[in-house]
């Protein structure tokens, strides 16, 4: 258990001019190393955590910044998923909401939702959030290819057939190797290849 800005010139390309100071640039002195992290705001250390694996400390940082008046959806977007990959479901859970009520036309967040309930075997609750997603953002394929599977899992074989033919429509729109939003790197071709075995299973004797 998954939020870009262009540059204006490529970066590494030869400045167009050289700066040259009329004094010596100071150093600091090598007992007081500088971070990187340090020059970053709290979200962006958030960021940087999170993207390093480091879930724990991703949360530590992002719960100062949620329990503020000044609090984004973004925050809690990024707070839900850390909570989320460190199994913490109840947590995540309710920072999903936290989320879904500061911005309820956010489908990544319902769709968040939904994951975290049915790793909590809340199918029909997940259902419903799944449905919300799909409203809100008709081409979510995760959020279709979800509601395949809990319609096969109820062994609804005509539901299922109907919302993985929707993902399977959203996916033939896309380059085999484009990323799927929200799948934390699954590609439109591999996804493609999970729904036509699925639906092979079906057909199966």
């Amino acid at each position: 258990m998954t939020p870009e800005t262009e540059v204006p010139r490529e970066w590494g390309a030869a400045p167009t001019s050289t700066f040259q100071p009329s004094e010596p640039i100071p150093t600091l002195p090598p007992e007081l190393p500088v971070s990187v992290d340090a020059c970053l705001r709290p979200y962006a250390i958030a960021q940087s955590q999170y993207a390093r694996g480091r879930y724990e400390e991703a949360t530590s940082t992002l719960l100062g910044l949620c329990d503020g008046p000044t609090a984004e959806p973004a925050e809690f977007s990024l707070l839900a998923r850390s909570l989320a990959n460190q199994g913490r479901l109840a947590d995540a859970l309710a920072w999903c909401d936290r989320w879904i009520t500061a911005d309820k036309m956010d489908s990544a967040g319902h769709y968040l939702r939904a994951v975290v309930l049915l790793e909590q075997g809340d199918s029909e609750q997940a259902r419903r959030s799944l449905q919300r997603a799909v409203y809100l953002n008709p081409d979510l394929v995760l959020a279709h290819f979800a509601l395949g599977n809990i319609a096969r899992g109820r062994e609804k074989a005509g539901e299922a057939d109907k919302h993985f033919g929707n993902a399977l429509r959203l996916l033939g729109r896309q380059q085999s190797d484009a990323l799927i939003p929200e799948s934390d790197g699954l590609t439109a071709g591999r996804l493609t290849e999970i729904i036509t075995s699925l639906a092979e299973l079906e057909n199966v004797p």
